[in-house]
């Protein structure tokens, strides 16, 4: 048996890509019921406010003039995650009323922080960044207008100090800030300035790790063979 030398190949680059190690997700699909957590795949915390199940969906029940944050009690692997969610309904306003929703990355356990990507109505449709710590908040970017349809999505991404929102998969800004790290949770965010029931409606919960990648040299040559039969 005879060996054939087939390619000699000297420093050739591999990457290796590795799945997201751990994703969860909510469709909401379950009985109504003042509490998310029931029939959930995992528990829910409202941080603040009031979040419940109508109609297989996410709706936001609150006073007038407060934001409200639900906490997807799951952790991730890592505090480099993203967090997704569909926005079903926002309030239509007249004058300065305003209406937000959107999913929450890097939520602590213990208090009311994260980062935000969300939508909001205020006399027009716009998205934009917004940080919470120990409860206040703080807008990281300047707001893009947005023409709001039922069902538009939005992403929130932390990777280290690179924070990311993403509108209908499609990137809309990216900051740098270092205030919120190592939390593994994340979650869903409103605002109802007016009080009106029921107006804050997402739905498609969806939160994971981001995608690793790593890259290797090989520094000498590579010799492949193939084995000749007789």
């Amino acid at each position: 048996i005879s060996n054939e030398e087939l390619f000699n190949i000297w420093k050739i680059p591999f990457v290796e890509a590795l799945e997201p190690t751990t994703t969860i997700s909510d469709n909401f699909n379950r009985a109504d019921n003042a509490d998310m957590s029931v029939g959930a795949p995992f528990s829910w915390t409202d941080v603040d406010g009031d979040w419940q199940i109508v109609s297989n969906q996410a709706k936001m029940v609150t006073s007038a003039g407060t934001s409200r944050a639900a906490r997807a009690e799951s952790d991730l692997s890592t505090d480099d995650h993203y967090a997704f969610c569909d926005v079903i309904s926002l309030d239509t306003p007249g004058g300065g009323q305003a209406y937000n929703a959107g999913p929450a990355a890097r939520f602590s356990a213990l208090e009311e922080t994260f980062y935000t990507g969300f939508l909001y109505k205020f006399n027009g449709d716009f998205s934009v960044i917004r940080k919470v710590v120990t409860g206040t908040e703080t807008s990281l970017t300047t707001a893009i207008s947005r023409t709001f349809v039922s069902g538009d999505d939005m992403k929130i991404q932390a990777d280290g100090s690179t924070i990311k929102d993403f509108y209908n998969g499609v990137e809309a800004d990216s900051i740098t800030d270092t205030s919120i790290t190592g939390n593994l949770r994340t979650g869903l965010y409103g605002y109802n300035n007016t009080g009106g029931a029921d107006t804050i409606i997402v739905d498609n919960f969806e939160a994971a790790d981001l995608v690793a990648v790593s890259f290797f040299q090989h520094s000498g040559p590579i010799r492949i063979y193939r084995r000749n039969k007789r």
